[in-house]
């Protein structure tokens, strides 16, 4: 198994190396004077460190659980870490399981553009929000095996979130099938989009608990559920209540944020002079 793990790391790797000589070779004539990972990939890395540390007898008694979080990230905030965490403890305390990677994804500027203009906010630019998800991971407890994947990001268009679970997913198991890939969000994001609805391994859900929307989703998940499902979790743990919007409203006030926000990346905004107020022509030009 072993030995398999290390071939496929190899190739990933070699993959990699192409895909980012391609895509600099198409871009090389762009600006950039920041530290943008300018790669899309789903850097695998970490999972792939972490699976290889796996014993046998582990392998053949736990199962293998990955985390996948995916939004605006505009911008990042310590609630959009602390959830792995949390999950991970979680899922580890309850069902005989090894976490072994976790990813955040922020969305495209293709979507996250038009969002903040219909909330009167001008958009951070994706090059300056994959800086800072990167620099928030660095700087947090679960940078040994959370990861930033930057696919979704560079995509033309709107991902939504079952299909950057879907791709991820196709891309850890081409490394190793034994890994399963939960989405982590709140419980009002799966009541909303109804992620109760008897999900399978395709569609596996971790679901951390927010103010008021908890016990909703309990008596939903029940009316539907005829048993255990064990590709839905809803932690008992409830989220802060912490939002990007809230960051906004803050910023837009020139109000403190290091409350809310990694210091790498209250930092990085100011270095950068990172700004959401409204301007008149908005554009696409994302990167």
């Amino acid at each position: 198994k072993k030995a398999c793990l290390n071939y496929w790391h190899l190739l990933y790797s070699l993959n990699k190396r192409m895909n980012n000589f391609n895509y600099k070779s198409k871009n090389n004539n762009s600006s950039n004077n920041n530290d943008v990972d300018d790669e899309p990939t789903h850097n695998l890395d970490k999972l792939i460190e972490n699976l290889e540390k796996i014993s046998e007898e582990d392998r053949g008694n736990k199962r293998l659980i990955a985390f996948l979080t995916t939004g605006a990230l505009c911008p990042v905030h310590r609630e959009h870490i602390r959830i792995f965490e949390i999950a991970k403890n979680y899922i580890e305390e309850n069902i005989d399981c090894i976490v072994v990677g976790g990813f955040l994804s922020p969305s495209s500027d293709a979507y996250v553009g038009p969002k903040m203009l219909g909330k009167g906010f001008k958009n951070i630019p994706g090059k300056h929000r994959i800086n800072m998800a990167k620099l928030a991971i660095e700087e947090s407890e679960c940078s040994g095996w959370v990861a930033l994947s930057t696919w979704e990001c560079y995509q033309p268009g709107f991902v939504d979130f079952p299909y950057v679970q879907s791709d991820l997913s196709k891309a850890i198991n081409a490394i190793d099938k034994d890994v399963e890939l939960f989405y982590l969000c709140g419980a009002d994001h799966a009541y909303n989009c109804g992620l109760y609805q008897r999900p399978t391994r395709d569609s596996a859900t971790f679901v951390l608990g927010r103010p008021g929307h908890t016990e909703l989703l309990r008596e939903k998940y029940d009316s539907f559920r005829l048993d255990e499902n064990q590709y839905f979790y809803i932690a008992d743990t409830e989220m802060d209540d912490v939002s990007s919007s809230l960051i906004r409203e803050r910023m837009k006030k020139n109000e403190d944020i290091s409350d809310l926000v990694h210091k790498s990346v209250n930092k990085y905004l100011k270095k950068n002079k990172i700004s959401i107020k409204r301007r008149n022509n908005f554009s696409n030009n994302l990167f």
